[in-house]
């Protein structure tokens, strides 16, 4: 206890400290007053909806936002660009009051979390929103010098054209952004004006390919789980009210007997002196999606990786292994690769 005690305490005096120092960032930040409304707000983006919102619409970042984490192997791909951003080094050059200052800027930004946890958020609203990054630069005075950075949540921004932008709060408040407020800059920048500086984003590029690969995971966990995959069932042999009774009695005896893992079986018991065997049962099972004759999940999941390594700008074997019958890959191909993943997509956010 004594250990969480003083990590308590000092958690207590960091955020009394916060408030008596004046931000330099016109985000509202949570408090502890804020804590619950906070997890509301997040909690409240969760979305079901199959259709993605059409290019434009601000509602499209939200969705793209969500998706991506239910796919393990864009997780994977996306999670493998921005552990590779954050793990770069950097270096300043000039004059030495300029390097010491910006030097300061940057280990500092993020209101104090360092400059690891700043890239992380703005390489990950890169890969997954139109909208892009959105960088606010903390200054003391409307035309002072940048004195800190600041990542700003893309989904809460609103970009208008011109260099002109807004940003919503935890409170509701819209924020004005001004160009010399703020930095911005996102994948595949639309020619059209209508986009109003938004995008293509990677996983916007590979959405159509994930929704494929989520409609397999989502067959294997059907077929994987106790309950019988979504489809028409017909029973013979047997009313309504006798069927039903059956599946009691089956829920009945799992619980008695503690068995939440393995299934058990199901009975269904009909009468074997029925005259012209009426009283033969027989279950029936229709399911409304089943993988076409010839499927090859093997192929299927590397042509998917592929298609991820080509919407995000890199060499498939920064995220993933290719088949190659029990080898890897050669000292020249290594090569090759570590060329290639200095440009395209790493090149362009570099």
């Amino acid at each position: 206890m004594g250990f969480r005690d003083d990590v308590g305490n000092r958690i207590a005096n960091w955020l009394e400290a916060s408030k008596a120092k004046k931000s330099l960032s016109m985000q509202s930040r949570l408090d502890e007053g804020k804590i619950e409304q906070a997890w509301y707000f997040v909690s409240s983006f969760a979305r079901q909806a199959d259709a993605c919102p059409p290019l434009g619409d601000p509602a499209r970042d939200k969705y793209l936002r969500d998706i991506w984490k239910t796919e393990p192997i864009c997780a994977g791909a996306t999670y493998s660009f921005v552990s590779k951003l954050r793990a770069l080094g950097w270096t300043l050059e000039g004059g030495r009051n300029k390097v010491n200052q910006w030097s300061k800027i940057l280990h500092e930004s993020e209101g104090g979390q360092g400059w690891n946890v700043f890239i992380s958020k703005v390489v990950e609203d890169y890969l997954t929103t139109d909208s892009g990054s959105f960088i606010e630069l903390g200054k003391s005075s409307r035309n002072g010098p940048v004195k800190a950075l600041f990542h700003i949540d893309s989904v809460r921004c609103q970009l208008l054209g011109a260099g002109h932008a807004t940003y919503k709060d935890f409170e509701g408040v819209w924020h004005p952004l001004k160009p010399g407020d703020y930095a911005h800059f996102c994948s595949m920048p639309s020619p059209n004006e209508d986009m109003k500086g938004k995008g293509f984003c990677f996983v916007s590029r590979a959405l159509k390919a994930a929704k494929l690969l989520l409609a397999l995971h989502q067959y294997e966990s059907e077929k994987l789980e106790n309950l019988p995959p979504e489809g028409i069932a017909t029973i013979t042999g047997l009313t309504t009210k006798q069927v039903e009774k059956a599946f009691e009695l089956y829920s009945a005896k799992r619980t008695s007997r503690d068995q939440l893992t393995f299934p058990g079986i199901l009975w269904l018991v009909g009468n074997p002196m029925a005259p012209g065997g009426a009283g033969q049962v027989k279950v029936e099972l229709t399911p409304f999606s089943t993988l076409p004759e010839q499927f090859d999940r093997a192929s299927l999941i590397e042509t998917y990786a592929k298609t991820l390594a080509c919407d995000l700008g890199v060499d498939i074997n920064e995220f993933w292994q290719p088949e190659r019958g029990g080898f890897g890959p050669s000292k020249g191909e290594v090569t090759i690769q570590h060329h290639k993943a200095i440009g395209k997509g790493v090149g362009e956010v570099i």
